[in-house]
This record gives C-alpha cells, structure tokens and sequence, in this order.
C-alpha cells in the first residue's frame, strides 16, 4: 500500500518531523503528513508565484527547492534558483546564505561534515553546473556558526566537469569526493585535512562515475551514473595486502542512480531516464525524448536492499511523454538526514502517477 501526498516535496529530516516544500513555501510536518506547521516563504518574486501555478513550467525552469541538510536541531541549509538559503526552524526566519557562480543553478547535493579527525564542522557543497570547456571546479563551504563562505578546494583547469557529491566518512575519517562526467572527469576521489590533502583513487571510466554512495563497514558502495553504459551497484574495498582500492559489482541497475538514501538497515537508490549524447541542433538536443544506451527500462525504478540480504527493485515509474532535457528527468528523490521511520518517502519528478507527489512507502 502506497500513500500519495500531493504537491509536497520533502526535503530534510529533522529528529521526527520532515521539512517539506509546497512550491516556494517551507512547512514542516508529521512523518504522516497530517499537520503542517508553516516556516516561512523563499524569493517572493512575482515571476515564480506565476510559475508555480503550471507543474510542467515548474519542471522546466526548475524552481522548486532543490535539496537541503540538516545542521543541528533548529538550523538547515536550502538550495534553490541559484541561492543558498539558512532556515532556522524554531525562529521560523528564511535568510539568504549564498549565491552560487554564474550558469550554476543548484548543487547536486549539500553536505555536512562533522566529526571527521582533521576537519572542522563544515557545510559545504561541490561546483556543479554545464562547464563544458572544464573550467576551474571548486569546493566551497564555511565553518558551521561562522558566516563567511569560502573556497576550499580546487579542481584545476581541464581536470573535471563538476562535482556531483562530496560523502563524509566516519568510518574512515575522510570524505569521499565523486566527480564527472566523461574521459578522466569521471572519478573517485579521497579528501583528507579539511581538503588540504585530495587524491584520486580511481579515474576515467564509467564504472567510476556515481552520485551516491554510502560509507559501510566493508568499503564504499555506491551506484553508477552513466547514461551511455549498464549501471551497477557497486563496492570499493581497501586490500590491505597490496595496498590498493578495488571495485567490483554488486548488482545490476536499469539505469543511472543519481539520489539515493537510507531506511533502517536498508540502502535505497533511484534509477533515471535521461537522454543520451547530446544532438548538435539545439532545439532538437532540448525535445530528444529517447533515452540514452544505459537506460534499460523507459522507468525510474527504486532498489533496495544491503550486502547481507541482497537488493531488488521495490517500486518503478514509468516516464511521462515530455522530453527530458527540457522537462527533466524521469527519477524519484528523497529526503536527507537520519529517518526515523520505517518508511520511504520518494518524490517523483517527470513519471506517470508519481510526478510532483511524495509517495510513502513501508519498508518492511
């Protein structure tokens, strides 16, 4: 049995309740969805208050929030149209943070690091935007109680494209930086020192390429991203004996998993349908609606499940008739943070019966 709330877009956990988005509106509430308690309104601009009133023109610019992370009991970070926005629950107050360099709309991800031997308490996000001539790629952030944002770490000229995910590893005590997205920009790497220290681990191959992933006790495991090969769910090990990362495949994907999340014991990963190489027609690269050669299925599909148990496929969405450059891709997303629950909450974006709802599903 599968729950819909409608026009919600959850966006955080925050110890039982969930920050959620109705357009440019923040509400917290139950993890039912029952009682909604309003935060607060983000840029009133007159131009978005008339977007929101059309889902697909809503899709195609891209307005809702983006993502979000939680800080402490009172405090998240919110991405959305460019800006960097902190939230502070109890006072209910919305102020912006940060703008993001010009052509980047929003982070793929924001991150906290904490507890980490050699870090400070930081949040911080990785550069992501087009950057087809591989420009300069930074990491940026700020001490968390401090006020001044700053560049923390460079990717040098012709090195990357962007940065999709920057992954804390408490286990480990460093953080995972993935990168992409074709020929050597495709890459793992190890940031140790407050990012004084980067190092690749492994570069310029697809099975290399990933969004998110997930520091266990056995290694790394993360999903692939490519829409142009097969999709994996897969490991990294250290091998003690030869001092070398290795990774291997866990299980097979039917497409790119850019948004994942935890429940309980089990780990979660979304499938997307997106487009493959871009088309030199402009017009034409905007409304391609066939899905590139590592899409499997026309089907944002969640997975689910751990080493021990193994994984499946819990639920799938078909992709709606609009094409996927222009109107986004076909892909559920899910909130960040610790979840308290039981349950999925999955937003589906550009899929038939789940587009703009938040799905809530018992994980057994």
């Amino acid at each position: 049995m599968i729950k819909q709330i409608n026009k919600f877009k959850p966006l955080c956990f925050i110890n039982n309740l969930i920050i959620t988005a109705k357009n440019n509106i923040i509400y917290k509430t139950d993890t039912n969805f029952v009682n909604f308690d309003r935060i607060g309104k983000l840029d009133n601009n007159i131009k978005y208050r008339l977007i929101y009133f059309n889902r697909l023109l809503t899709r195609i610019t891209r307005c809702n929030p983006h993502c979000a992370v939680l800080i402490n009991k009172e405090i998240i970070y919110l991405s959305a149209n460019g800006k960097l926005y902190e939230v502070n629950i109890q006072k209910k107050t919305i102020t912006l943070s940060n703008k993001y360099r010009k052509g980047m709309r929003n982070p793929l991800s924001l991150t906290h690091i904490k507890n980490i031997e050699g870090f400070n308490e930081l949040i911080c996000y990785g550069e992501y935007f087009g950057n087809s001539n591989k420009e300069k790629v930074n990491i940026v952030g700020k001490i968390v109680g401090n006020n001044k944002w700053e560049i923390l770490y460079t990717f040098s000229e012709g090195s990357i494209k962007h940065i999709h995910s920057i992954i804390p590893d408490n286990i480990r005590n460093v953080v995972w930086i993935f990168t992409g997205d074709f020929e050597n920009s495709a890459g793992i790497w190890i940031a140790e020192n407050n990012f004084k220290n980067v190092h690749s681990v492994f570069m310029g191959n697809q099975k290399y390429r990933a969004c998110v992933g997930f520091p266990i006790r056995e290694g790394l495991l993360y999903a692939t991203d490519s829409q142009l090969e097969r999709n994996y769910i897969r490991i990294l090990k250290y091998n003690k004996e030869f001092e070398k990362w290795h990774s291997g495949n866990i299980y097979s994907l039917d497409g790119p998993a850019i948004y994942g999340c935890k429940v309980r014991s089990d780990y979660i990963f979304s499938t997307s349908v997106e487009p493959g190489s871009g088309r030199s027609n402009k017009i034409l690269n905007l409304l391609d609606r066939k899905p590139g050669p590592g899409i499997m299925k026309n089907c944002s599909q969640i997975v689910i499940g751990n080493l021990k148990k193994g994984f499946k496929t819990l639920i799938e969405g078909e992709k709606d008739q609009w094409p996927m450059r222009l109107c986004q891709f076909g892909v559920f997303t899910f909130p960040t943070g610790d979840n308290p629950t039981n349950k999925l909450y999955a937003y589906g974006i550009a899929l038939k019966d789940y587009d703009g709802k938040t799905s809530i599903i018992e994980v057994e």
